[in-house]
């Protein structure tokens, strides 16, 4: 509920019709007067449970295959999830930029160029969050010293964070593109 609640906020603010605090606070009443039916009956949570079910289902079903195979999964880890994801994120982000912004461009439709800057942003996560962990981990242990079970953590945990301004950049760059 609460990444809805921000992804909400970013698209209104970007769009002009709400601050982020605005809409941080408007959505975080709601969660508190409706309850868990109110969160599950919004919009933003539903696209996203969609978006995140899919492409974790994809990564998951990926690395069985892989495992059972006992083969490396890198290169179809990275398609599998950027396939899904970029799909699942498109129609996402497009959905919440039509309901939640503010200009007529925005109901009128989505630009190629939006559709192009959100496809990088999630070619570049899908990237690194499945398939730079390992690779990274085990770059700790051998330069670090670091034991498996931290080194996996730290990666898996940092990576995201590490990519995010760039990420960020892109999918603002997309709204934006929306709503003018």
């Amino acid at each position: 509920p609460f990444v809805g609640a921000i992804d909400k906020a970013v698209v209104q603010s970007v769009s002009g019709s709400a601050s982020i605090m605005q809409s941080l606070q408007s959505s975080f009443t709601e969660m508190a007067v409706g309850g868990a039916r109110s969160v599950v009956a919004a919009p933003q949570f539903r696209f996203l449970f969609v978006m995140y079910s899919g492409t974790y289902a994809t990564a998951n079903m990926i690395r069985t295959v892989y495992e059972v195979r006992d083969a490396d999964p890198s290169l179809s880890l990275c398609v599998g999830t950027t396939v899904v994801n970029t799909y699942l994120s498109l129609v996402k982000d497009r959905a919440l930029a039509q309901i939640f912004g503010a200009s007529a461009s925005a109901s009128a439709g989505v630009p190629v160029t939006a559709y192009g800057c959100w496809m990088g942003r999630d070619a570049v996560t899908m990237g690194m969050v499945f398939t730079a962990p390992p690779k990274a981990s085990a770059a700790l242990q051998s330069f670090v010293g670091w034991s498996p079970s931290t080194s996996d953590t730290v990666a898996t945990l940092a990576i995201p964070v590490v990519i995010q301004p760039l990420t960020t950049a892109m999918h603002l760059m997309g709204i934006d593109l929306v709503n003018r």
